[in-house]
C-alpha cells in the first residue's frame, strides 16, 4: 500500500505538490520550503513508511482571483471575502478558506511531469529536543494544563496522561511544546481570527514530524525508540485540537487524523517497546477515529480505523468501540451483513462491560458516578439509533424509546458542564432523529451552545449548522445531506 500526502487545487483537481511546509533551516535568504511525499513500502513483510523530502521554492501567496473550493465545485465565481466568502455564508455553508486542502491517498504523483515518480532525497532530521522553556511558553503550557487537558479525556483523573506525561514531555521536546503552545494560544482567544503566528508553529511541528518519520524509515537498521513514537503521536493528537478551535477546521483536523492513523498503522508493524503513553495515545486516537468514521460516508476511509488496544488495566469502552465500528463497516459495505446478528443484544452486553470496567478502575468519584452512568447510557442509546438508521433495520417502537431515553439522559445530567465535552456524538445522534420536532431541536441547540462554551472548540457550531440545514431539508435520513456535503469537501466531525 502506498500513501501519498498531496494537495488539491481549488478546482478539486488532484496533482503533485506534496505537502509544502516552511524551511526549517532558518536561512532567511534561501526562500525554500520542504515538500514531503509519504510512501509506505512493503519490505520483507514489514510495512515501512518512507518519507521523500525535496527542496522547492517557497509557497507563493494565493493568486488573486483563485476562490474557495466550494465555489469552484458549484461552478460560480468566488467573492474572495475575508475571513470567509459571502457566497458560502449566504447558502449556509462554512467556507473552507483559500489555502491548500490536504489529504492522504493511495499512490504517487497523480499528474504533471512527476506523475508516477518517487524521489528518495535524504534530509538531515530536525532536532526535537530543547532544554529550556521561556516564560511565555510556560504560561501557555500552564493554560493547557488548566483549560484543555481535562477536555481531552472521558474522565479527568490522575491517569490523564495529557497532564501527567504529555505536558512533562513538552518541557524537553520542542515539537510537543510548540503544538501545545499553538493550541493554547488559539484556544485562549475565544473570538478567534486566524493568525499566521499560530500557523507557523503548527507548520514547524509538522515539519519535525515528517522529518522524524523520514529518519525512522530511511535508517531501518536503527531501532525505533518509545520516545520517538511518543513525541510524534503526542504532537499529532494535540494538533487535531488546534484545527477544531476555529470554525471550518474539520477538514484540517481530518488531515491530522489520517496522518496519525498512518503513523500508528506503520508503527504497529515495527518492533519497538510500546510504552503506556503510546498505548494511551493510541486509544485516544481510536476513539477519535471510530466516532469520526460514523459521519464519513466514504467507504474507503473506514476499514483502516485504529482499533483500541489493551495497556495496563485500561480496557474502558473498547468493547463498545469495536462493536460500533463493526456497524459502520457493515453500513459502508466493508463487512457482510448478517441478518441474524443481534445488534441490540451486543450493545447491551458492551454497556455492561463498560460499566464494570469503569467501576473497577476507581477513576470516577462517588459524586460523579450518576453522571457517568448517564454518559454510558447516552452512548448506548445513541448507538442503537445509529445502527437502526445506518443498517436499515427499521425504525419502530424500540427506537422511539431509545430516542426518548437519550433526550432524558442528555437533559438529566447533574453536572452538565463537567461532562458535556464527552457528549458530542450522542448529541449529534439525538439531533439526527428529531427532524420535525421543534421542542427537541431547541434542546439540541442549547446543548451545542453548552458544548461550544465549555470546550471553546468552534467546530461544534459547524455540526449544528449541518443539523439545522438537515432539519429544514424535509428529509428524514441525515446521511443524504451528509453525502452531499462530503461531495463538496465538507467533513462533519461530531467528536
Amino acid at each position: 500500500m502506498n500513501l501519498l500526502l498531496f494537495e488539491e487545487d481549488d478546482n478539486g483537481q488532484e496533482g503533485y505538490n506534496g505537502f509544502v511546509i516552511p524551511n526549517m533551516d532558518k536561512d532567511k535568504g534561501t526562500g525554500q520550503a520542504v515538500t514531503v511525499i509519504n510512501v509506505a513500502q512493503q519490505e520483507h513483510g514489514i510495512a515501512n513508511l518512507k518519507i521523500d523530502i525535496k527542496r522547492e521554492k517557497c509557497m507563493m501567496p494565493r493568486q488573486k482571483g483563485k476562490g474557495c473550493s466550494i465555489c469552484s465545485k458549484r461552478r460560480i465565481i468566488c467573492d474572495l471575502g475575508q475571513p470567509s466568502c459571502q457566497k458560502c455564508l449566504g447558502r449556509g455553508f462554512t467556507c473552507p478558506g483559500y489555502g491548500p486542502r490536504l489529504r492522504w491517498v493511495q499512490g504517487v504523483a497523480l499528474r504533471g511531469h512527476l506523475r508516477g515518480v518517487q524521489f528518495p532525497i535524504p534530509e538531515s532530521p530536525a532536532s526535537t529536543s530543547s532544554p529550556s522553556v521561556d516564560g511565555n511558553a510556560q504560561q501557555l503550557l500552564d493554560y493547557y494544563d488548566k483549560n484543555i487537558a481535562g477536555l481531552m479525556v472521558w474522565i479527568d483523573s490522575e491517569r490523564n496522561y495529557y497532564r501527567q506525561k504529555v505536558l512533562p514531555l513538552a518541557q524537553t521536546n520542542e515539537a510537543v511544546r510548540l503544538a501545545i503552545c499553538a493550541v493554547s494560544a488559539q484556544h485562549a482567544a475565544r473570538d478567534f481570527t486566524p493568525s499566521t503566528v499560530y500557523e507557523k508553529d503548527r507548520d514547524h511541528v509538522l515539519s519535525m514530524i515528517m522529518r522524524g518519520v523520514d529518519d525512522m524509515t530511511a535508517h531501518p537498521q536503527l531501532t525505533v525508540t518509545a520516545g520517538t513514537a511518543e513525541w510524534m503521536l503526542s504532537s499529532m493528537m494535540v494538533l487535531s485540537s488546534y484545527e477544531l478551535a476555529h470554525a471550518g477546521g474539520a477538514d484540517a483536523a481530518d488531515f491530522h487524523r489520517k496522518a496519525a492513523r498512518a503513523l500508528v498503522n506503520t508503527l504497529s508493524t515495527l518492533d519497538f517497546p510500546k510504552s503506556s503513553l503510546f498505548g494511551f495515545l493510541q486509544n485516544q486516537l481510536s476513539m477519535y477515529d471510530i466516532f469520526a468514521c460514523t459521519t464519513i460516508l466514504d467507504a474507503t476511509d473506514v476499514p483502516d480505523a485504529i482499533r483500541p488496544v489493551e495497556y495496563g488495566d485500561d480496557r474502558s469502552f473498547s468493547a463498545y468501540l469495536l462493536l460500533l465500528h463493526d456497524a459502520t463497516l457493515v453500513s459502508r459495505g466493508g463487512l457482510a451483513q448478517d441478518s441474524t446478528r443481534d445488534w441490540r443484544g451486543e450493545f447491551v452486553q458492551a454497556r455492561g462491560e463498560t460499566l464494570m470496567e469503569v467501576g473497577s478502575s476507581g477513576v470516577c468519584s462517588s459524586a460523579d458516578r450518576g453522571d457517568l452512568i448517564r454518559l454510558v447510557d447516552a452512548y448506548h442509546n445513541a448507538a442503537l439509533l445509529y445502527t437502526a438508521r445506518c443498517l436499515s433495520n427499521g425504525y419502530g417502537p424500540k427506537e422511539i424509546v431509545s430516542l426518548s431515553d437519550l433526550f432524558r439522559l442528555l437533559t438529566g445530567m447533574e453536572n452538565l458542564r463537567g461532562w458535556v465535552h464527552n457528549l458530542a456524538w450522542p448529541i449529534f445522534m439525538a439531533g439526527t432523529e428529531c427532524y420535525g420536532d421543534d421542542d427537541r431541536q431547541l434542546i439540541v441547540r442549547d446543548l451545542y451552545k453548552s458544548l461550544s462554551d465549555v470546550t471553546g472548540f468552534k467546530h461544534h457550531g459547524d455540526v449544528l449548522n449541518f443539523l439545522e440545514t438537515f432539519w429544514a431539508s424535509g428529509e428524514s435520513d441525515w446521511r443524504i445531506l451528509a453525502k452531499q456535503w462530503e461531495t463538496l469537501g465538507r467533513r462533519i466531525l461530531a467528536v
